[in-house]
C-alpha cells in the first residue's frame, strides 16, 4: 500500500486533480461533495478543510465519526488516474493550534474562515484503472467471462 499511498499523495497534491468525499446521509443515501483542499498529511491521513458548518457533507462526516461509519474518497489526478480510498473519520478539529493555523491560512487565501479540519484514517486504497480490474476479475472471478470472449480464445 505504500506505493499506492504515494500515488494518492501525488494525485491529491496535483492542482488539477478532483477529490470527492462521500458519506452517508441520515436516511442511508450517499452524499458526495468535491473537496479541493484534500491532501495527505504528514501522519499519512487524508485531511481536508470543511468550509461550511451547515453543509450536508459536514453533517455526514460528523455522523460518520459519531457512529463509526466509513467514508469513501475518490481522487482523480490530472493524468486521469483514479484512486478510491476507504477510511474512518478519526478527528474533526474545531479548535486548537492546528485548526487555528489552517483557519488563518485559508482566511488569507480565500477571504473567509473554515468550519473544521477533517482527518480520515486510510484503511484501503484501490487503483481504479480498468486494466487492474480486468486482471483481478480474470484471476478471481473467471466465471464472469462472457461467452464471446471464450469463443475468441478457443
Amino acid at each position: 500500500m505504500d506505493e499506492l499511498l504515494r500515488q494518492v499523495k501525488d494525485a491529491a497534491s496535483d492542482a488539477g486533480s478532483l477529490k470527492i468525499v462521500s458519506a452517508l446521509n441520515g436516511d442511508g443515501t450517499i452524499h458526495s461533495a468535491p473537496k479541493g483542499t484534500l491532501t495527505v498529511n504528514a501522519a499519512g491521513q487524508l485531511e481536508y478543510l470543511e468550509v461550511l458548518e451547515s453543509s450536508a457533507s459536514y453533517k455526514n462526516v460528523v455522523r460518520s465519526l459519531w457512529f463509526d461509519k466509513k467514508v469513501t474518497v475518490l481522487v482523480i489526478g490530472s493524468d486521469r488516474k483514479a484512486y478510491e480510498i476507504v477510511g474512518t473519520v478519526r478527528r474533526i478539529l474545531t479548535a486548537g493550534r492546528q485548526y487555528e493555523d489552517a483557519y488563518k491560512t485559508f482566511l488569507e487565501k480565500r477571504g473567509h474562515g473554515i468550519a473544521a479540519v477533517i482527518q480520515i484514517d486510510i484503511e484501503s486504497v484501490t487503483d481504479m484503472a480498468v486494466s487492474n480490474g480486468m486482471e483481478r476479475q480474470e484471476r478471481e472471478h473467471f466465471f464472469f467471462t462472457h461467452l464471446d470472449r471464450l469463443a475468441v480464445q478457443g
